[in-house]
């Protein structure tokens, strides 16, 4: 059972703790008015080792559940739609080389890139997410296309067709920052967001992506399916670990988990 587990924390750099996971947790008291973190990335003078496992990482394992399972920090319980979270988390880019810059919204409770901000801190959300608006008092435009890697790139088949590294990311990020429905092309729009679901959302949540990303930041690269094997399958394993410490029993994984 601790070889099994092992294998697991090979996978993930951040579990995700679904609401059940309250269980573990206990009451985590009295709902209170969200607080807001922005996280400032220079392009420039920063490195993507430090944003995703060190800030980002540290940000969203801060959270009401407080849950390590065997060395691996648990996100915030799962919520509806409409329940408000515990925190805003942001992560703003700039840096590239212009006065470009762009906001992300990362989701407490699964590490999903929820929403963007352009250089006019105008945010969008993806058509049928979460718009409620993205951040208290801020304006909010529902996007024309879902946020899944079905509607970005036509499904996690594709994600070895992704470029990852320094130069994809802030090509995405100048996408974001001038994205305007009117002028930019809807192919360019749903890439630079399916990228920092790579480069951002899938880093923190396993430690494949995350080591491929990091090693290869100076050059334009793409994920081997060795590294993209585990995409399709991380909420399922990150169940297995929570039920796992609650009860003592493992579950079985999909084939191609494995």
């Amino acid at each position: 059972m601790k070889d099994r587990l092992a294998k697991m924390a090979v996978l993930l750099l951040v579990s995700l703790a679904p609401a059940a996971a309250a269980l573990l947790a206990g009451e985590h008291g009295v709902a209170t008015e969200p607080k807001l973190v922005e996280i400032p990335f220079n392009f420039a003078a920063q490195s993507w080792h430090e944003l995703i496992s060190e800030r980002l990482a540290a940000e969203l394992a801060d959270n009401p559940c407080k849950q390590e399972i065997e060395g691996l920090h648990a996100l915030a319980g799962l919520r509806g739609d409409d329940e408000p979270p515990a925190k805003w988390t942001t992560v703003r880019l700039f840096g590239g080389g212009d006065d470009d810059q762009a906001t992300l919204h990362v989701t407490e409770d699964d590490a999903y890139v929820a929403g963007f901000a352009n250089r006019t801190g105008h945010w969008h959300t993806f058509r049928g997410g979460r718009c409620y608006p993205e951040l208290p008092a801020a304006t909010c435009t529902e996007l024309p296309f879902g946020g899944t890697y079905r509607y970005l790139i036509g499904g996690v088949v594709n994600l070895r067709a992704v470029p990852v590294g320094r130069e994809s990311a802030v090509g995405a990020m100048e996408v974001l920052s001038r994205y305007d429905p009117a002028t930019m092309p809807v192919v360019d729009a749903k890439m630079a967001p399916a990228k920092f679901m790579v480069m951002v959302t899938e880093a923190v949540r396993l430690k494949l992506v995350f080591r491929a990303i990091v090693d290869r930041w100076e050059q334009e690269s793409y994920l081997s399916s060795d590294e993209v094997r585990h995409v399709p399958y991380w909420g399922k394993m990150s169940l297995m670990v929570v039920e796992w410490k609650r009860t003592g029993r493992w579950g079985e994984l999909a084939p191609g988990a494995r």
